[in-house]
């Protein structure tokens, strides 16, 4: 949670620092007076210095509980071999020397021009330790550099007017030069904005089910808000200060600031949440948005949304639309501040729900609504009293899909996935992966590789599933087997003389794949191999 916090605090401290720098080189008829001065930056660059450092020593704590380190030889570790340790070193470095060249703020305007290129080369320095620069060192690092610099421009001058302006005095010519630099920074912010997300969040709709895609959209419909903002401020007043000069413009460019820090603030809890390069692998390991399951029920990497207009979504825009005028209205007609303050939370309540209100869940899969107590009772629908049922093993196909292999009476050797759920099993359709031909009994292995393209066994995001499984009667010591795809190797332990496994690619691999026999010294004393894969859900 300090990391959250130290985040929170650090965007807006960059966006002063930066704006209010820039700010400080303009002349002084081209902009309001401002309360700040050598001691404000000074103090900026201070916090900034302790807020990077949060991260550093907050992993620093872990690794010294993880590998028994003294604090001190974690925070060595973290400094010399982790980039995030690295990055605070060189930000250490180079806010002391931008403390250095403030301290002779008053000596010439170069040194206020050598402060403002020196906070630039600090916002890039911090971009290095962006999830897109982890990514893709070069091009991400310059896409976060150049948004993070173009939020900075644009939100920090608003800020430093708006929290800082002592008076409205020049506030014409201030807006001449501020609105265009805006509108240049929110189209480059956009721009570098999609570049960065192609790499983060590629699939944008089922991100939606996890936390991250949850607080982006928030994030969006806050930026979105800020825009308006940034239209009435930037052009509508400045009409209105031509016809009516005694209208006090200020109130509103503070508005515009509390909900750019609710904007940055969002950015923070994001940095700390699992970034959805791929929704269906990501929904592995971190579990669903709790908002979203509270609307959709339950989701998993089983799950895909898809953008759909509903009966009511109309009536949701007309709302949208109707906040939109009521906000210009409050504002031009300058009404009381905290009036356009509630409107502005409707807008977004509004908004968030008309963006929810298109999405429908499909699931790859679809069970047969029957609920069953237990896996025996629900594989047993349709068998005779007296056949005789054998589990040979189970698991997790998804958080809530378990994988069953089985066998009726030594016959078939059958894999079937079933739903999971609080008040028991349901059977999936067209699930059920059958190995018939000779009895298991009777055979010395059955063993069978499915081709899967669609169906419930297929992986998400990827064209080519690949299900193998057996029964391995002989040899009788086989403790393990190496599965050789084209693709790749995977060793998987024997359980009750069965294993399986499940594989995905984008590759369509070659049908031949010897499957090796291990004992549990690790020595070979087998193996099969089959010309093909199987295409259909019955083989012989």
């Amino acid at each position: 949670m300090l990391v959250v916090i130290s985040n929170a605090l650090l965007y807006p401290a960059f966006a002063f620092l930066v704006g209010g720098l820039i700010l400080m080189v303009v002349p002084e008829k081209y902009r309001p007076t401002l309360y700040v001065n050598k001691t404000t930056f000074i103090t900026v660059v201070l916090a900034i210095i302790f807020l990077t450092s949060v991260p550093v020593f907050s992993l620093a704590i872990n690794l010294s509980g993880i590998l028994n380190l003294s604090l001190l030889n974690a925070v060595k570790q973290v400094l010399f071999t982790f980039n995030i340790g690295q990055v605070w070193i060189q930000t250490l470095i180079s806010g002391a020397l931008l403390i250095v060249i403030l301290l002779f703020w008053d000596k010439g305007r170069k040194f206020r021009y050598f402060a403002l290129l020196l906070s630039i080369v600090i916002v890039v320095i911090v971009s290095q330790a962006s999830h897109s620069a982890s990514l893709q060192p070069s091009l991400g690092l310059v896409g976060h550099s150049i948004h993070f610099i173009s939020v900075s421009v644009w939100a920090g001058i608003l800020l430093v007017v708006g929290i800082s302006a002592k008076d409205e005095v020049n506030w014409d010519s201030f807006l001449k030069w501020y609105t265009p630099t805006a509108v240049f920074c929110v189209v480059i912010l956009s721009v570098s904005g999609m570049f960065l997300m192609k790499g983060i969040v590629p699939d944008y709709a089922n991100s939606l089910m996890l936390s991250y895609g949850q607080l982006l959209l928030l994030k969006h419909i806050l930026f979105l808000l800020v825009i308006i903002y940034g239209f009435i401020n930037g052009f509508l007043i400045r009409r209105k200060l031509k016809n009516n000069p005694s209208f006090t413009p200020k109130k509103w460019l503070r508005l515009e600031s509390v909900f750019l820090i609710f904007t940055f603030m969002i950015t923070a809890f994001m940095t700390e949440e699992a970034p959805p390069h791929n929704v269906s692998v990501t929904l592995e390991r971190v579990e669903p948005s709790t908002l979203f399951e509270w609307i959709y029920g339950s989701v998993g990497t089983y799950s895909n949304v898809l953008i759909s207009s509903q009966p009511f979504t109309m009536f949701l825009v007309f709302i949208v639309l109707l906040t939109i005028i009521f906000i210009f209205y409050v504002v031009l007609k300058s009404k009381r501040i905290l009036i356009a303050f509630f409107t502005s939370l409707i807008f977004l309540l509004a908004s968030y729900s008309l963006i929810m209100s298109l999405v429908t869940v499909e699931n790859v899969f679809e069970t047969e609504s029957r609920v069953y107590s237990s896996i025996e009772e629900a594989i047993m629908v349709g068998h005779a009293t007296d056949d005789q049922l054998t589990i040979f093993q189970t698991g997790n196909r998804y958080a809530e899909i378990i994988y069953v292999i089985y066998t009726i009476n030594d016959s078939q050797l059958i894999g079937e996935l079933l739903y999971e759920n609080d008040l028991g099993y349901e059977r999936i359709r067209e699930s059920r992966l059958t190995i018939g031909g000779v009895p298991i009994k009777d055979s010395k292995h059955k063993i069978r590789t499915f081709l899967i393209t669609d169906g419930p066994w297929k992986q998400q995001n990827e064209q080519y599933t690949y299900v193998t499984f057996g029964h391995i009667q002989e040899p009788d010591d086989v403790f393990s087997v190496e599965i050789q795809y084209e693709g790749e190797r995977r060793n998987v332990n024997v359980q009750n003389r069965t294993f399986f496994n499940l594989s995905s690619s984008d590759e369509q691999w070659e049908a031949l794949h010897p499957i090796i026999f291990y004992n549990q010294d690790g020595e070979e004393i087998g193996g099969y191999m089959r010309q093909f894969m199987e295409t259909e859900a019955f083989c012989h």
